[in-house]
Parts: structure tokens; C-alpha cells; sequence
């Protein structure tokens, strides 16, 4: 599993971490403060985070912005154009607690995180890459996320442990058997010499006997 989650994160580290260095954090910090719908500066990083995002391949990238507690906004969605039902309108508010604990360790260390597969509501299965979008003060102000879809990965997880569980079973069935004809073998041999040695030692036993 952990190598098939490598796959993902190989792809999508140096994609968020240049995706966050599109962004000017104290614009973006402006921004997600103002939620101006008609600022400059969110059409000029909507058109860079879509272009970028058509190169990449992570099934969403956004941005988020910290509201309270476990709870994020979207400020810039790049994933896909507005008219499309899965783009995130800017300043949508979403509780993060069943997210895992990888979005708020991105902003809480200031380093590039990973999720595990997390059943996302309305996304479905997904792995995602986290990175911080830290401002000249040093301040995390929020993340750019890239988020791979799972669902395929999941099933191959699956038939993973599957494949796996069944050589466990033919290797313990094969031990089992391999045991017992070894025992087998061993108590023939001493069944042979027991007896054997019964005869020598009764009273007219044949002492030129040999023991194979």
C-alpha cells in the first residue's frame, strides 16, 4: 500500500510546492479576508492554477483559507471552470475534520503533507497533497491541495490484501504439510529402531541384527 501511495505523492510534491510558489501569500491572505469576487489578483491566480492544473495529475487543485477551527474556505479553485458542478465558489466554507489530519499539519509545520485515502463527502475516494502558503511574516494563511482520486487505487489495495491473505494461507497449508511428512519420517525411523532394539534386548534376540 505504502508503495502504491508513493506513486501519488512522487507526482504530487513537486506539483503543490510549485503550485505554491505561483502564489503571492499576502495577496492571497488579502484575498481570502476581502472574499472580493471581482479583485484582480483571484482571476490573475484562478488562470494560473487552471493552467497549471491541465499539465498535472491530480483531479482537483485549490486553495483554502482558514476560517475557525476545523473549518476552511475555498478562496481559489483552479481545478475547473465555474460553470462545472464540482468547481468550489470562491469563499465556500467546509468543515476539514473528517479530512484527516494532513491539511492542518501542512499549515501548523509549514511543510509538504500527505493524506491517507480518505473518503471525501461528495468527491468520493481521494489522496491528497498538501502544501502551506506561508506570508512574508512567516504566517501560514493557508494551503494549495492537490487531490488524486483513490477510487482505482482503492480496488487495487483491495486485491492486494486479497492476493496477499491467499499466499499466507497456501504458505501455512504448505508448512503444515511439510511438517508433517518430515514428522512423519523422523517417528517412522524411530518406530523402526524402537523395535529393533526391543528384540535385541529380549532373550534370544538376534545380536548380528543391523539397524538401517
Amino acid at each position: 500500500m505504502t508503495t502504491t501511495l508513493n506513486v501519488f505523492f512522487q507526482q504530487g510534491d513537486p506539483l503543490v510546492q510549485r503550485a505554491a510558489a505561483l502564489i503571492n501569500a499576502d495577496q492571497f491572505e488579502r484575498l481570502s479576508v476581502s472574499l472580493d469576487s471581482n479583485a484582480s489578483y483571484y482571476d490573475f491566480l484562478y488562470n494560473e492554477l487552471y493552467s497549471y492544473k491541465q499539465g498535472g495529475a491530480c483531479k482537483f487543485l485549490y486553495t483554502m483559507a482558514p476560517v475557525s477551527g476545523t473549518v476552511f474556505k475555498y478562496v481559489v479553485d483552479g481545478s475547473t471552470t465555474p460553470d462545472d458542478e464540482n468547481f468550489s465558489m470562491y469563499g465556500d466554507e467546509e468543515d476539514l475534520s473528517s479530512w484527516g489530519k494532513a491539511p492542518f499539519e501542512a499549515m501548523e509545520k509549514q511543510i509538504v503533507t500527505h493524506s491517507e485515502i480518505e473518503q471525501m463527502e461528495e468527491w468520493g475516494l481521494m489522496v491528497t497533497v498538501y502544501a502551506p502558503i506561508i506570508n512574508s511574516e512567516g504566517k501560514s494563511v493557508g494551503f494549495v491541495a492537490c487531490d488524486f482520486d483513490a477510487s482505482e487505487l482503492s480496488s487495487v489495495i483491495a486485491t492486494q490484501r486479497i492476493r496477499t491473505s491467499l499466499i499466507g494461507i497456501f504458505m501455512t497449508l504448505a508448512g503444515l504439510v511439510l511438517v508433517f511428512w518430515f514428522a512423519s519420517a523422523f517417528f517412522s525411523v524411530m518406530t523402526k529402531v524402537s523395535t529393533a532394539m526391543n528384540q535385541i534386548s529380549s532373550g534370544e534376540g538376534d545380536l548380528t541384527r543391523k539397524i538401517q
